[in-house]
């Protein structure tokens, strides 16, 4: 074989096995303009298959009703991405999937995920809406850092655990209630969250993270529901060593009657003001 003749081999591997198709019809999808469109029968959308695609602002599923999980860091850094609505049938998302999707404004996850894993939504800076399922029992590390659009969100009763800067730089949030079932809220995970006013504390003494509202500058009311006082991981309590003007200035609001086992509880004594 001539060497034209391998070199055309060899560039049309590299275009197919390198370079995004820039349109048309690839195998397991197909592009019309900037609508990605998954075909019928897909159950998984492989890790980075989408990553850093600037020309899709939209995905749609042929059959929802097959796709199964999304693969890690799939359309990681998608900047024009603004909708999708993910399918029903949906179970897994993967490491950093949605990750800086700057445009995305809006999501629901469906009823089957159980777990956000980590960096799923970091750096979504305009994302306002967030619905999440009952069956949820895991938000992840840095899972919603850096979605400064992110103004409320509901967590549901049954979550076991949000992870280590879980919301940090969630600038728009204003109020936050801890559901009880939470049994590990670990360290900084509504740190830097500048406008926040309100935020509920879990009411089952399990062990708090550290510096879980550092950098919380309009934090004024906090509400810690377990009747006995929570320790602190490192004790290194809820806001950084240099931040004593919030325990003057936040009002923590305890159970009934359990104001002086707060008075006289490492770390929660530092207060000035507890009332029940």
């Amino acid at each position: 074989m001539g060497k034209l003749g391998i070199l055309g081999i060899f560039l049309a591997f590299l275009s197919f096995s390198v370079f995004p198709a820039e349109a048309g019809e690839v195998g397991w999808y197909q592009e019309e303009d900037s609508v990605l469109v998954v075909k019928k029968g897909v159950k998984t959308i492989p890790a980075y298959s989408f990553r850093d695609r600037k020309d899709i602002a939209e995905v749609r599923f042929e059959s929802p009703s097959a796709i199964a999980s999304i693969g890690e860091y799939a359309f990681i850094g998608c900047d024009n991405l603004h909708k999708i609505e993910l399918p029903a049938s949906l179970r897994t998302l993967g490491e950093g999937a949605f990750r800086e999707c700057g445009a995305l404004e809006s999501i629901v996850i469906p009823a089957g995920v159980k777990r956000l894993p980590k960096f799923l939504f970091y750096w979504c800076g305009n994302l306002k809406s967030v619905k999440l399922p009952p069956g949820l029992t895991v938000i992840d590390m840095a899972c919603f850092g850096f979605c400064r659009s992110l103004k409320s969100i509901e967590l549901p009763s049954g979550l076991k655990n949000i992870g280590l800067n879980a919301f940090s730089r969630c600038e728009s949030l204003e109020e936050v209630v801890v559901p009880s079932s939470v049994n590990e809220l670990e360290s900084y995970a509504f740190s830097d969250c500048r406008n926040l006013k309100k935020i509920t504390f879990p009411g089952n003494n399990s062990l708090l993270g550290e510096l879980i509202l550092s950098g919380c500058d309009s934090l004024e009311i906090l509400y810690e529901l377990s009747p006995v006082p929570p320790k602190f991981d490192c004790n290194s309590f809820i806001f950084e060593p240099d931040e004593t003007d919030k325990y003057v200035n936040v009002k923590l609001l305890v159970p009934k009657g359990k104001v002086s086992a707060y008075r006289n509880a490492r770390g929660w004594n530092l207060f000035d003001i507890i009332e029940d």
